[in-house]
């Protein structure tokens, strides 16, 4: 195996590292023995609490430049490169380590391909479908309070087409964090915050939604929430609605506006003005929660390119 060959145990992770042939290999694993990701060569495999994974890399054009990707890895590669780790690991074991580092072993040999197939089957079943998330939340713990989207109408989204919207009651929620918290384990310990999903859990009447936090808090006492918010219709939420959110420790609200022009939101179907999502912005801003503002790079095409560019920077300047 060669003196390259090195765990490195940390705080909330395991890290395997080894050097070889001028190429070097990062796996890290949760410290329960789940693994997270694998680097090799220049080459990043992430797998996800679903059991899928992505691979992350470089490669070669046809006009012979280098490009980025990112694309599925078949389950099957992942599972090749696991069982390859493992026998390392099994020939690392007879040696002398430590007893923690002994422990930290059988911990990455316990977690088998077959294993890590029933937790992605166990995550299915605990969650519906987590159909986007801001790219910043990829690190939180998901929470599902709602399914689906309470509007479901915008011509571009098809996100939640699969489910009508709906409010989980107070045993359902219960046991869904009770569900996620178990699934976790130790790989909460990674996570930097809470998205409570889906499309606009915000929406939830507030009495609800403060019940709801004050559940999840029995779990999770101190991290930070986020979410996503349709705030351009009538049931939006008050300012002093918005400060007692604020003060039960949301952080962040998500807001899809796609475009500030009223004739691109008509052709996409998207409720609200540009009036009214200025005035809800400064609703938040003045409540002290931080906004994320989406917008759609692209949407109504060169028809709309134009106005839809020069009205971003008009509405948001």
């Amino acid at each position: 195996m060669g003196s390259e060959f090195r765990l490195h145990l940390k705080r909330d992770s395991l890290a395997l590292t080894r050097r070889f042939q001028n190429r070097e290999q990062v796996n890290t694993f949760a410290r329960d023995g789940r693994p997270i990701s694998l680097f090799d060569g220049g080459h990043f495999y992430q797998r996800g609490l679903n059991n899928a994974w992505l691979h992350k890399g470089r490669e070669m054009s046809a006009g012979g430049d280098t490009r980025r990707f990112r694309k599925p890895l078949p389950l099957a590669d992942a599972e090749a490169r696991l069982h390859a780790i493992h026998s390392d690991l099994s020939l690392m074991k007879t040696s002398a380590l430590t007893a923690e580092a002994q422990t930290a072993i059988s911990s990455i040999l316990h977690w088998t391909p077959e294993q890590l197939r029933h937790q992605g089957e166990t995550f299915s079943e605990i969650y519906r479908p987590i159909s986007i998330l801001p790219p910043d939340q990829y690190l939180s713990i998901v929470l599902q309070l709602t399914e689906g989207c309470s509007y479901n109408a915008c011509h571009f989204c098809n996100f939640y087409k699969d489910r009508p919207f709906r409010i989980k009651n107070t045993d359902e929620f219960a046991r869904h964090l009770s569900e996620v918290k178990h699934f976790l384990g130790d790989l909460a310990s990674l996570r930097k915050g809470i998205f409570l999903a889906d499309g606009d859990a915000l929406m939830t009447p507030q009495r609800r939604l403060i019940a709801a936090i004050g559940l999840l808090r029995d779990h999770w006492p101190e991290l930070p929430l986020y979410s996503f918010m349709d705030a351009f219709r009538p049931q939006a939420k008050n300012l002093a609605q918005w400060r007692e959110l604020q003060q039960l420790s949301l952080k962040r609200v998500y807001l899809g506006l796609e475009s500030a022009d009223p004739d691109l939101l008509a052709f996409l179907n998207k409720p609200g003005s540009p009036e009214l999502m200025r005035s809800e912005c400064k609703k938040l801003k003045a409540a002290g929660l931080s906004l994320g503002l989406i917008f759609m790079v692209g949407a109504g095409g060169q028809n709309y390119a134009q106005q839809h560019f020069d009205s971003m920077f008009i509405a948001f300047a």
